[in-house]
């Protein structure tokens, strides 16, 4: 009895597939847990982490360029190989990870007769940068596939009820991207290592950077004469040649490469406020839950966050931030009116608030899923 996870990257930055897995192999529900991926040039080709094996397909056609047609023929190309790497084995359950390895998933299942849970990490149709002829195909491969699938997971109260108004029922399960808590928090000691003064506060912000996320907009506010405070970025992607530009010209502008997902939580107790300014650019943004909300929180310390349905839930929940719809104007005259003692104040016993906030609680969710349509 095999479970094959599925997932369009290297796996090795992603901290919901490691803990989903880890929480399945857990379970003992299989023989063996496995993960397959696509080859990053970084990465080994094969590797074990925890019980469960990872397979990184490297793909001859990753050099082809990125329009349309080209991008069909890397996909076909990984489809072919996640295929012949997997017909033959003894798979019980199949659970693709984001929309990308949908139609893979389905093949394998057709050929093995295993279960299907697909685990939307987004609001997959709806996501930023996704429009005209590719998020047409995208609407309707979903709505194609959708037959296919035995079970559900997703992110965020409100991306599950669009897929529950959009699509025939299945067993669903709500799994937020909430950190596995440490057994004690050890705070990285970052405001030192940035020279941030006794009067300034330092905000972090986690994640990838790209756009949709508030990065250019934060960047633009701390870089304002009226702001005494400091920004520190823990990430990689498109925008961080941005960070690393201002960060040039204004000392306090900070970056740092990702640390292992362990560590995060860390890193956020050393900071004074946790950043999520997500754009209300896309349907999938508006809905988003993300990581950096809780990783602050489980941290011990408060966000400032964009009032969006989701996050202000939270937010207003655990009296664990401030809400603000973002714009320069708005956010500078926040930054330059926000105090240390506020922050203190709101920080004291947040830790305490937050504590029914854990990945354990979340993962009931998942095993009981899994029984749900072993059982079926």
């Amino acid at each position: 009895m095999i479970n094959l996870h599925i997932a369009f990257n290297s796996i090795t930055g992603d901290s919901r597939i490691l803990k989903e897995t880890q929480s399945i192999v857990d379970t003992n529900f299989f023989n063996e847990v496995e993960i397959a991926g696509i080859s990053n040039s970084k990465e080994l080709p094969n590797e074990t982490i925890g019980e469960r094996r990872i397979s990184r397909f490297p793909l001859k056609s990753r050099g082809l360029p990125k329009d349309l047609f080209n991008q069909g023929v890397k996909y076909l190309e990984w489809h072919w190989r996640v295929v012949q790497a997997y017909a033959n084995k003894p798979l019980t359950v199949i659970h693709c990870h984001e929309f990308h390895p949908l139609a893979i998933a389905i093949h394998l299942k057709q050929l093995t007769g295993a279960k299907l849970v697909y685990d939307a990490h987004e609001l997959e149709t709806e996501r930023t940068g996704l429009q005209g002829m590719r998020q047409n195909i995208v609407r309707l491969q979903e709505k194609l596939l959708w037959p296919y699938i035995d079970a559900f997971i997703t992110v965020s109260p409100s991306i599950k009820a669009w897929y529950q108004s959009h699509y025939t029922p299945v067993p669903t399960a709500l799994i937020r991207n909430i950190p596995s808590r440490p057994l004690s928090i050890s705070p990285k000691l970052i405001r030192q290592q940035f020279q941030v003064p006794d009067h300034a506060l330092l905000f972090l912000y986690f994640g990838h950077l790209s756009e949709g996320r508030g990065i250019e907009l934060s960047v633009k506010a701390f870089q304002s004469e009226k702001v005494p405070h400091h920004l520190f970025f823990m990430g990689d992607g498109p925008l961080k040649e941005v960070i690393l530009s201002a960060q040039k010209s204004c000392p306090r502008i900070h970056w740092l490469s990702p640390v292992p997902h362990h560590e995060v939580v860390n890193y956020a107790a050393g900071a004074d406020v946790g950043m999520s300014l997500i754009e209300d650019v896309s349907l999938n943004e508006r809905y988003v839950l993300p990581n950096k909300l809780f990783e602050s929180l489980v941290g011990g310390i408060p966000v400032l966050a964009s009032a969006l349905p989701d996050q202000s839930e939270i937010i207003k929940t655990y009296n664990a931030g401030w809400l603000i719809q973002p714009s320069l104007d708005v956010l500078i005259n926040w930054l330059t009116h926000i105090t240390s003692i506020e922050v203190t104040q709101l920080r004291h016993g947040l830790q305490e608030r937050v504590k029914v906030l854990t990945w354990q609680q979340e993962s009931e969710q998942l095993v009981s899923l899994y029984k749900q349509i072993l059982k079926n």
